[in-house]
């Protein structure tokens, strides 16, 4: 059984979707690293940050958040190489059980009338993705994960929303791509 972090957890403010936090991602981390143990800790950093590689996090509920993004990106991945004639195989990554589980979502992520929509349509499905891994957890690592991954996919929106946001989507802008890169559903 694992660590029970009931003062971390108690002291950690409600947070919700496409609501500003009153706690920064870099003030979760800096708490989580005085308050957890060392291997807990590192779990909960490199979940936020992102494990990209095809080897799940050794949690329970970490576990299922990683295939339940991969599955996700797969999902995407091949409506996009499907509607752009090629392969999807060759985008699929790690063990894929093929199409299905997720393709109600991203045809809806593909049909938003922006990207920031069809963002926001991932974004509230992993939100709630979190919400049913978080049943049952309350105090212990599970519940510091879920929180932290909950913070950071809010401060991604912080970010949009502020003027380095807007810098940043200045700078897109003048990118010059080659043909054929967007595909559209």
């Amino acid at each position: 059984m694992g660590r029970d972090y009931y003062y971390f957890v108690a002291s950690l403010p409600s947070i919700f979707f496409e609501k500003k936090p009153s706690l920064s991602l870099e003030d979760f981390l800096k708490d989580a690293e005085r308050l957890l143990e060392a291997n807990d800790y590192r779990l909960v950093r490199e979940m936020i940050q992102g494990n990209e590689g095809n080897i799940p996090p050794p949690n329970a509920v970490s576990k299922k958040w990683f295939f339940f993004n991969r599955d996700l990106r797969n999902e995407l991945a091949y409506i996009r190489a499907k509607n752009a004639n090629k392969d999807p195989q060759q985008y699929i990554r790690g063990e894929w059980p093929g199409p299905g589980r997720f393709t109600d979502l991203a045809q809806n992520v593909l049909k938003a009338p922006d990207p920031l929509t069809g963002e926001k349509i991932l974004d509230h499905a992993r939100w709630q993705d979190l919400e049913d891994l978080g049943t049952g957890h309350f105090f212990d690592l599970e519940a510091v994960v879920i929180y932290g991954l909950k913070l950071k996919i809010l401060e991604r929106y912080q970010l949009i929303s502020s003027s380095r946001g807007e810098e940043v989507f200045q700078e897109y802008q003048k990118v010059k791509l080659p043909e054929h890169t967007f595909v559209s559903a």
